[in-house]
């Protein structure tokens, strides 16, 4: 081979390394491009995962705050042992529920055996028809009552008695007139100067529900009431049916005993374990609050036993007032410790009474 026969060969395979090397290299910066892609979209990939992940995180664990604080708002309510119920009327419902879960014993402490009956009758059936229910029960079917199973009360323990014992002090019924007056004693000049209708909507639906207990309709006897011609019917109406009510009350089983005076406090003590309590004031919206604070509770109880005690028994009383044209109150016997004798068939002069109070008035 000639020497010029080995330079044409040397420059032949230069020609062919240069056109390798002109065409790898944007080959080789592809591969190094897609390769810095899938790099960089991995990275992208893993980063958005980790941010995914620690939003998942985040949620669960701002979830499990939530409930952690709805939790603790639980237990703090439920453990709360003394809670705001409602204002009068609408707070006899709450009061109502309770007596349905009264095991053995029931104390009340009101100053009218119908409490919210002209403010709002439904609610006041549904109060009467639970005291009344619970003092004609047995203590054994008290005993399988949802509210007594959930506090897993033994009412073996309750002896000599059959029946729960209900003990309800009001108002005597010369201080019931006297509240009576004071309560509904400008009740011409309310309803006529009823700006909002309020009174005169009580007084609508009151009598449309009890329309036997007026000679007219309720229209009529409203524009009497205004003009003053028939106030002093409309209380005494009020009264007469309290002393239904105490009558029915009284038939049930419940033991009534009459107050030398009156008082300010309503309380429902139940199993002497919980209360509902408000606080009548003149011009003030009662409201009423429940509680299981033991002191207090020991409290309510200690306060009952003191006013049971200082009061007349019913049947005390109206031997009394037949008999002795001069009673005073104050000097009635009172009823001590010991329970009070029933005598469901002995007939009172609540009716008449009233009724002569209710004259005088006039």
């Amino acid at each position: 081979m000639t020497i010029e026969s080995i330079q044409a060969l040397f420059l032949a395979s230069q020609s062919e390394s240069n056109k390798t090397i002109v065409v790898s290299r944007p080959r080789r910066k592809a591969v190094r491009m897609r390769h810095f892609v899938d790099a960089a979209s991995l990275i992208l990939a893993l980063t958005a995962i980790g941010y995914a992940y620690k939003q998942k995180q985040d949620s669960s664990d701002l979830l499990n705050q939530s409930n952690k604080v709805q939790d603790n708002t639980q237990r703090l309510v439920a453990g709360m042992t003394t809670r705001y119920v409602a204002p009068f009327p609408p707070s006899i419902e709450t009061i109502a529920r309770m007596i349905d879960e009264t095991c053995s014993q029931l104390d009340v402490m009101v100053d009218v055996p119908g409490y919210g009956h002209y403010s709002s009758p439904e609610l006041f059936r549904r109060y009467a028809n639970s005291l009344e229910e619970v003092a004609s029960d047995t203590l054994a079917e008290r005993a399988k009552s949802p509210g007594c199973v959930a506090k897993g009360t033994d009412l073996k323990l309750v002896k000599s008695r059959v029946h729960p014992r209900i003990r309800l002090i009001l108002f005597s019924p010369e201080d019931r007139f006297a509240s009576s007056a004071s309560q509904f004693g400008d009740i011409s000049r309310d309803l006529t100067n009823d700006s909002d209708g309020s009174d005169t909507a009580k007084f609508g639906h009151f009598f449309e529900l009890h329309r036997d207990l007026i000679a007219t309709d309720p229209a009529t006897f409203l524009s009497d009431v205004k003009r003053g011609l028939k106030a002093a019917d409309f209380r005494h109406i009020l009264l007469d049916r309290h002393c239904g009510i105490e009558r029915e009350l009284r038939n049930s089983g419940v033991d009534i005993r009459y107050s030398k005076q009156q008082f300010i406090t309503r309380m429902w003590i139940f199993d002497g374990k919980e209360a509902a309590f408000s606080f009548d004031h003149k011009n003030v919206t009662e409201t009423a609050f429940r509680t299981a604070d033991k002191d207090l509770v020991k409290n309510f109880n200690e306060i009952f036993e003191s006013w049971w005690k200082d009061a007349v028994p019913y049947h005390a009383y109206w031997d009394v007032r037949n008999t002795d044209p001069d009673y005073k109150l104050l000097e009635m016997r009172s009823g001590g410790n010991s329970d009070d004798p029933i005598d469901y068939g002995k007939i009172d002069s609540c009716e008449s009474y009233n009724a002569a109070m209710a004259q005088g008035s006039n």
